[in-house]
């Protein structure tokens, strides 16, 4: 029983290390896409150019994916607890 009680106190000890990683990741992330949109407010006063045309084409798409992947994870985390 005791080997038992050992292996459960472990996986609690890595699922909580995982709760931790990926909640600085989350964050980590948001900070980079907030650093990005204050650096683009800060450019926004030029007329737009073809390369800020693409630049906020392709962020926009970046930060849909990873919206629509953190509410799968959220999701997927909430069908399988």
């Amino acid at each position: 029983m005791q080997y038992r009680d050992q292996i459960q106190a472990y996986k609690e000890v890595l699922r909580e290390e995982h709760r931790s990683a990926q909640g600085y990741s989350s964050m980590v992330i948001g900070v980079g896409y907030a650093g990005y949109f204050t650096l683009w407010g800060l450019t926004k006063s030029d007329p737009i150019s073809r390369l800020q045309a693409w630049s906020a084409l392709l962020i926009g798409i970046s930060l849909a994916i990873y919206v629509a992947w953190e509410v799968y994870v959220m999701a997927s985390n909430a069908l399988h607890a």
